[in-house]
């Protein structure tokens, strides 16, 4: 695996988010996976922290995601504190994962044989 991190504020202050994050990514038929997730919800979501968080908790390997449904998703998180998502590919290897730690970095790994996987992180990378 290649690991990439990048500060989770740039030098002007604002946060990278889980939507800048994932723009950064191309749908490739992946499947994915919410293993972790703290952080709060925009005012005018709809989202319930508490109850995914929970829901998470209670799953034996995450909660599955389709593509769309994660990109909602990130769109009403307001501030990602602990995030961490896992993307598999066609043949159920682990290509990519995405997390952010104690609101202070994201960290990408991603699978060095799978040259999709490299392109995303690198992309990702130039976020920081």
């Amino acid at each position: 695996m290649i690991e990439f991190r990048i500060p989770a504020f740039r030098v002007s202050g604002e946060m990278v988010s889980l939507a800048d994050v994932l723009r950064e990514v191309r749908p490739r038929g992946w499947s994915w996976r919410l293993h972790n997730f703290e952080g709060t919800s925009k005012l005018e979501s709809n989202l319930n922290v508490l109850e995914l968080e929970e829901n998470i908790r209670a799953s034996v390997d995450g909660i599955s995601c389709s593509w769309e449904n994660l990109r909602r998703f990130a769109d009403d998180v307001d501030q990602p504190i602990d995030v961490s998502l896992v993307a598999f590919g066609e043949d159920g290897r682990c290509v990519l994962v995405i997390e952010v730690r104690d609101s202070t970095y994201w960290r990408i790994l991603s699978d060095q044989s799978d040259a999709n996987s490299v392109e995303t992180a690198t992309r990702i990378s130039r976020l920081g």
